[in-house]
Formats: C-alpha cells, structure tokens, sequence
C-alpha cells in the first residue's frame, strides 16, 4: 500500500512539474521584422486616484472595433504604428465608443527571451493625449508565426500632476496578423 502511495505521489509529482513549464514560442527576433496588421486589441484593468487623503478606484475594459492600424517593425530595431480605431470603453458598466483617428506612435524595439520591448506604446489605450508618466511593462511574445504575433500587456502606469496621484493598471492583448 506504501508503495501504491508513493508511486501516486511520483506520478502527480511528475505531472504538475512537466505542466508548469511555461512553453515560450519558439522566438528568432527576425520574425517580428515587416508590416503587421492589428486584428484585435483589448485590455482590463482599474484606475486609482488619491487626492489629499481621498482615494478612489475605478475597474475598466476597452476593446478594440472597426480596426485599421498597421505596425511595422524595421531591421534596424525602429518601428512605426499608425491608423486608427474605435475603442469601446466599458467603466464600471457604463459603455461608450472613443475613436481613435489618425493616431501615429514609433520608437524603439528590442527581444530578450519571449519579451518584446519598445520605447513607446503600440497603440493608445484611450481618447486624447497620452499623459507623461512612468510607464512599466513589457509585452509578452505568446505566439509568433509567419503570419500571426500575439502579445500580452501587464503594465502600470504612474501620473503625478497638480497634487493628484493616478495608477492605472492594465493587463491585454495584441493580435497582429500578416
């Protein structure tokens, strides 16, 4: 019987270390090089606002529609995103659409392992200007193919601005297509 249960042990042992391995995609950084097409876009997140003592906390998600936005990622470690879309943007449960027009970003990019790192953002979470901030985060290379790149988003971005301090954490997801 002792050995029944050592031998179950073994085996489940066995099991949840091979299936927490966490498979990267099988990555050569010249893959990412050329024009890509943005399919979807969508994210969740809250916003935390502290002012003298108050705080408050907001839950969020957008999702991308109507999408025509095109990233190029150059040899050269540059590259290039513009277009636009509309994004419908749910606080709270309360819905509503924010187009994104005419909307242009470009930096820098880099791979270390399955990370994928640029120097601006890819495409803008919301309506109006990005505010200056720490940004941290990096994009995550679940998937890439000839054809098909998908990136995953866990970012923190932090505004200090007229005694107000403003959190937002956002988690999402990119799927670019050739």
């Amino acid at each position: 019987m002792k050995t029944i249960k050592l031998s179950l042990f073994a085996l489940m042992f066995i099991s949840l270390y091979s299936c927490s391995k966490d498979e990267s995609p099988n990555l050569n950084a010249t893959m990412i090089v050329g024009e890509w097409n943005l399919s979807s876009f969508n994210y969740d997140g809250k916003t935390e606002v502290n002012y003298e003592d108050t705080n408050y906390t907001s839950n969020f998600s957008g999702v991308a529609e109507n999408i025509d936005l095109t990233l190029t990622f150059n040899a050269n470690n540059t590259f290039q995103s513009k277009g636009s879309y509309d994004v419908n943007l749910t606080i709270e449960g309360y819905s509503q659409i924010y187009p994104i027009t005419g909307y242009t970003s470009s930096g820098d990019w880099s791979v270390d392992g399955n990370i994928l790192k640029t120097t601006t953002n890819l495409a803008q979470m919301s309506e109006g200007e990005v505010g200056s901030g720490e940004s941290v985060g990096d994009m995550i290379i679940q998937e890439i193919t000839e054809n098909r790149m998908v990136l995953t988003i866990d970012q923190v971005t932090k505004i200090n601005e007229s005694g107000f301090e403003n959190i937002a954490t956002i988690s999402g997801e990119y799927v670019l297509t050739r």
